[in-house]
């Protein structure tokens, strides 16, 4: 019995490596398959922007990859493909430590991998693997990574988070304003370490203020005239500077809009009534509905189990966490791509789902699954993490079966599997040894 008891251990243990290895088998496939044949020039509208005009929010990156190209030649398309393949890199390297607190637990350590929701937004819609919502998730990962593991070394975290997280942040802001919204969980984190080492002053919030730099940035640059000549000056410097791209292809730099990128807020609220109020009908809201309840609500469920039996311990009052994540509800007023704003606002739920204690006593006593319902969850999982897909324009689009817009590719573990597939055997065709092929194949691999 004993016996059987340590084998099923060491299956399971095999079976969560294996589940790491083959994830960051797709995203290593993903990077190379980007260097080899770049496709999404429709983030290069967001990607291109830059400060040659005067200031603009979302310009830093594009003033950097000006600034590259301008003086050493080096063409912003690969600038873009190492800094985000770097970035989406680091994503997966801080999500996986932030969720080895719960390797024990088989069953959510699986779903928290395999979700559509979590790791795979970026790789099963191509358009996400480009926007700098990475660089938000980013700062919330390494924040939460950091305070779980010097939780109890106050001075530690004080210099992680004075020299570390804040000028991430500081940064973050500037090429990706939403992440004004999301502060209040990285507070949340800050007052979680105080109330763990029984430190109640508010000195520990105060390098918080430099923020205010690059928010007043972006806030009193909103909607002036001075926005709408700065963007169509900068428009106009990079039509001169990257025609070779833009004139091959004409969507990367198509749908930059002034009222956007120039407006203000009452801009934004506007567009959320007509989209959400006016423009979609029931099958839209359906799927956001849906998107919604896959994604955020089910692992709000989980997190409430856990707590009910008593197994995983809040880091803080409920209320408290409630009213620091109450200002990411937000997101939604100004990311009206909904499935980028449900995998945000999902990231940052998981944030503090990260932080809870695990309570070794209880996890002693807890009871072992049956056969029957460790089946009935794998079936589940299964099902869940396969047959489903969380679109950035989630609401616009099914998430079941989901009809593909033009720049978009819709993806899912059998068309990843797939892919690994034939670039494995094209590689090793091409450069170590010829492999038999039939004739149907030879359009694919003449690509």
């Amino acid at each position: 019995m004993f016996k059987i008891k340590k084998d099923l251990m060491n299956l399971k243990r095999l079976i969560l490596y294996v589940s790491l290895i083959f994830i960051f088998l797709i995203l290593f496939n993903k990077i190379i398959s980007i260097f080899l044949n770049f496709e999404n020039f429709i983030n290069l509208n967001e990607l291109f922007i830059n400060y040659e005009g005067g200031f603009l929010r979302r310009g830093l990156f594009g003033q950097i990859a000006f600034f590259l190209f301008s003086n050493f030649n080096i063409n912003p398309i690969t600038f873009f493909s190492i800094l985000f393949s770097l970035a989406n890199f680091i994503f997966f390297i801080l999500y996986i430590l932030c969720i080895q607190k719960f390797k024990n637990n088989f069953f959510l350590y699986l779903i928290l991998i395999f979700s559509p929701a979590t790791l795979m937004f970026s790789i099963f819609d191509s358009v996400n693997f480009f926007n700098n919502q990475i660089f938000l998730l980013i700062s919330i990962l390494l924040h939460v990574y950091l305070a779980t593991k010097y939780k109890k070394r106050i001075k530690i975290y004080k210099n992680f988070l004075y020299f570390l997280i804040i000028p991430f942040l500081f940064l973050s802001i500037l090429q990706y304003d939403p992440q004004i919204l999301t502060l209040s969980v990285h507070f949340y984190i800050t007052y979680f370490i105080s109330s763990k080492n029984k430190i109640y002053s508010k000195n520990i919030y105060y390098p918080y203020l430099i923020l205010l730099i690059p928010i007043f940035l972006i806030i009193l640059n909103n909607g002036s005239v001075e926005q709408v000549i700065a963007l169509e000056n900068m428009k106009n410097i990079v039509r001169e500077n990257y025609d070779f791209i833009i004139s091959k292809h004409p969507e990367s730099f198509s749908m930059i809009e002034t009222n956007d990128l120039g407006g203000n807020l009452n801009l934004k609220l506007g567009a959320l009534i007509k989209i959400f109020g006016i423009y979609f009908g029931y099958q839209q809201k359906k799927y956001i509905i849906l998107s919604i309840l896959l994604s955020i609500v089910i692992f709000i469920l989980i997190a409430i189990y856990f707590v009910e039996k008593k197994i995983y311990l809040l880091p803080t009052k409920f209320f408290t966490i409630f009213l620091f994540i109450l200002p990411i509800f937000s997101l939604f007023i100004f990311i009206t791509d909904y499935g980028r704003t449900i995998h945000i606002f999902l990231l940052h739920i998981l944030a503090i789902f990260f932080l809870f204690e695990i309570n070794n006593k209880k996890k002693l006593l807890e009871k072992k699954k049956s056969l029957f319902k460790e089946s009935l969850i794998i079936i589940f999982l299964f099902i869940y993490c396969n047959f489903w897909t969380l679109s950035h324009a989630a609401g616009w689009v099914t998430i079941f079966n989901p009809n593909q817009p033009k720049y978009s590719v819709y993806s899912s573990y059998f068309n990843e599997i797939k892919k690994i597939s034939f670039n494995a055997y094209y590689f090793t065709d091409k450069f170590i040894i010829e492999l038999p092929k039939a004739e149907f194949m030879m359009p694919y691999l003449n690509k």
